[in-house]
């Protein structure tokens, strides 16, 4: 699956993370839970009303969902947020690493630029020194997983 790797200034890391971790379909505000679970039959006018309502509400705010995030939300992706530091590359930045199909991937592009001002794909020297890192820190956790399991 290919991946692409995203940059920002320190003072953004923490808007990219709040934006990568929400997942609008586990907001109760936007989905709230039902209170009751009566059967139609039971309710009265006034709980049948409100729950007309509230699916109405849940219908709308769906479509919502829909039409801004599509099918792509960012905390059901694979991703990984790094300092700069950590990865020996521009300690005042935070690099974003994002593995997703391809479809996904170009939406997250205007999505993530949109959001989150001054946030930029890397170049490609950079964007393959972090997916080498990255995929080697995945070899090395595998590894030592195997060891820990007698493989």
């Amino acid at each position: 699956m290919p991946a692409r790797v995203y940059e920002c200034s320190k003072s953004e890391a923490e808007a990219l993370k709040k934006l990568l971790s929400y997942d609008p379909y586990l907001d109760p505000n936007v989905i709230p839970s039902s209170k009751d679970d009566k059967p139609l039959k039971e309710m009265t006018d006034e709980e049948k009303k409100a729950a007309e309502d509230r699916d109405k509400m849940v219908k709308e705010n769906l479509d919502k969902i829909k039409q801004e995030y599509g099918d792509l939300i960012f905390a059901r992706q694979e991703y990984s947020i790094r300092d700069g530091a950590m990865l020996g590359l521009d300690e005042s930045k935070t690099y974003l690493y994002l593995k997703a199909n391809e479809d996904l991937l170009n939406k997250a592009d205007s999505i993530l630029e949109n959001r989150i001002k001054g946030l930029k794909r890397s170049s490609s020297d950079v964007e393959n020194k972090v997916i080498g890192i990255i995929k080697e820190e995945e070899e090395n956790a595998s590894a030592g997983f195997g060891s820990i399991f007698g493989g």
